[in-house]
């Protein structure tokens, strides 16, 4: 039925007995544009004309020309199946039953079609990373909280020496209780104290320490809060007593109570145009004060907290190649002419692009810590040497994580193993690797575990890690040694801020030429 209402249905069969001098397309003019000439013999027209309207009204214009035109008879029928299977292989003969019955299309082939491949296959994972998006939060932002916690590692000491005037008012509403048998004085003690807070004279039948009792026991929050200083001045024969009292809780009682004694005899003697101001100064550090003790231990709490997060992160990387390997959607686009060599490139650029984004905003939390924290650290070599050791890693964790999407384990065993398994793995080898450094006869085994052992990148990050912090940190040291420090940095030890020039990471080199050359390997192993 399809194929007669394909080519059959609403067309009529007219056949016309026609003289040997008959013109066929004069005949055919007379009908519907869209007839169609189906025979031609010496005696006979046989035409598929559409069902129209018109039809009636063609046919008796045929008739009554028929003399005209050289027609000598005229019959109508309906096309049978016969006819439609009859006009389809007649018509179609050697072209494939699916071009039947289908627009014709164009294949495409060679290098547009492996650009179309490719293009699918990034919007195929483009939707995927939409549809996930948790997955792609904890890449981008699980390293940061790394970055949170080591800000809280540093301890960068003050090396200020300001100088800091000690007055009463550093403390919020002092009071005093003084007693005097020396009038003068004790106005001058009153002013000195009312000028920064409040000052009360005592009762004279008591001292001053038993008055502060009495109101200790009256209001002891505003006695341990307030009660800085106090004060009593007594003459015996020619000679006047000043004894101070100071408060505990306050750290600059003691020689704000000898001050403020001191100027209320100065100016009860010499008038209120003379005083004794107060300050403090921190002494200034030594250059061996600032000194570094074990920079190695202090760079290996730091990468640890770093790698505990940082590692973790990347087995989210897994998850989708191994997602397409279980549910066979890999073997499907395999069938259909993407090679492994595209698949795995697409896969690889579009997760190397979301992991640059991610090592960019750790830099970022670096560089603000760096700020807020002032350990001056990252400047512009730190920088750039920080993100080219990430992006090779990268490059070569991202083709070691996809080998694990051939694994025939579910999707909780692998991501645990690469989420697990890496930090446990750098501490193992670093305590194997201090175990055979304390031991000079075992150098051979230690030179041999060290080359193996970084094999793997992620053994080789936590290395150059430390190896970067080691340097960097000493960096930042000398970064902050005040100026005149370096004055005298050269002339009594061999500091390494001496002449203000460390160049750093020349060690490191070896990592990097390591992780260039594991790239190289991992890309032979997943696509050839």
């Amino acid at each position: 039925m399809f194929l007669k209402k394909q080519y059959g249905h609403g067309h009529m069969e007219v056949t016309l007995s026609t003289k040997s001098w008959c013109i066929p397309d004069k005949v055919i003019s007379k009908f519907d544009s869209r007839t169609q000439q189906l025979s031609l013999d010496k005696e006979k027209i046989v035409l598929n004309v559409p069902y129209t309207d018109s039809l009636p009204q063609s046919l008796d214009k045929v008739e009554s020309e028929k003399n005209k035109l050289g027609v000598t008879g005229i019959s109508v029928s309906l096309i049978t199946l016969e006819q439609v299977f009859l006009k389809i292989v007649k018509k179609e003969e050697g072209t494939p039953l699916n071009e039947l019955f289908t627009a014709p299309s164009q294949k495409i082939t060679d290098g547009e079609l492996c650009i179309q491949s490719i293009l699918a296959l990034f919007w195929k994972k483009f939707t995927y990373t939409r549809k996930n998006l948790t997955n792609l939060l904890f890449i981008l932002f699980l390293p940061i909280v790394s970055v949170i916690l080591m800000a809280f590692s540093y301890n960068i000491p003050a090396d200020s020496t300001n100088i800091i005037p000690l007055k009463l008012n550093i403390y919020r509403h002092p009071k005093a209780l003084y007693s005097s048998s020396n009038e003068e004085i004790g106005q001058q003690y009153r002013n000195t104290i009312q000028d920064f807070g409040e000052a009360q004279l005592v009762a004279p039948d008591i001292n001053v320490q038993e008055a502060l009792d009495i109101f200790s026991k009256e209001n002891i929050a505003e006695y341990r809060n307030n009660f800085i200083v106090s004060a009593e001045f007594n003459n015996i024969t020619n000679t006047t007593w000043g004894n101070g009292l100071y408060s505990n809780l306050a750290v600059h009682s003691v020689p704000l109570t000898v001050n403020l004694l001191s100027n209320a005899f100065i100016k009860a003697l010499t008038g209120k145009n003379y005083s004794i101001d107060l300050s403090r100064q921190q002494l200034p550090s030594t250059l061996s004060s600032s000194e570094i003790e074990l920079p190695e231990a202090e760079a290996l709490s730091r990468v640890l907290v770093f790698c505990s997060f940082f590692f973790p992160t990347m087995a989210f990387f897994v998850v989708h190649p191994l997602q397409e390997t279980k549910t066979k959607i890999k073997q499907l686009q395999r069938m259909t002419g993407v090679t492994s060599l595209t698949y795995w490139s697409t896969m690889f650029a579009f997760d190397f692009l979301i992991y640059t984004m991610s090592v960019l905003l750790i830099m970022i939390a670096l560089y603000i810590m760096d700020i807020i924290l002032g350990i001056r650290l990252y400047y512009g070599t730190e920088i750039l040497y920080m993100i080219l050791i990430l992006e090779l890693f990268g490059m070569n964790i991202l083709l070691f994580v996809y080998l694990f999407s051939f694994w025939n384990k579910s999707r909780t065993t692998i991501t645990t193993i690469l989420g697990l398994t890496p930090t446990g793995l750098v501490i193992i080898q670093y305590l194997i690797q201090k175990v055979l450094q304390g031991f000079p006869w075992l150098d051979v085994l230690y030179n041999l575990q060290k080359r193996l052992f970084r094999l793997i990148p992620y053994i080789s990050l936590f290395h150059g890690q430390i190896g970067f912090f080691e340097t960097a940190v000493q960096n930042a040291r000398c970064r902050r040694l005040p100026s005149r420090l370096f004055d005298v940095a050269c002339i009594a030890t061999n500091d390494v801020c001496c002449g203000k020039i460390i160049n750093i990471y020349n060690n490191e080199y070896n990592f990097i030429f390591l992780l260039t050359i594991k790239l190289i390997n991992y890309f032979f192993i997943i696509y050839f």
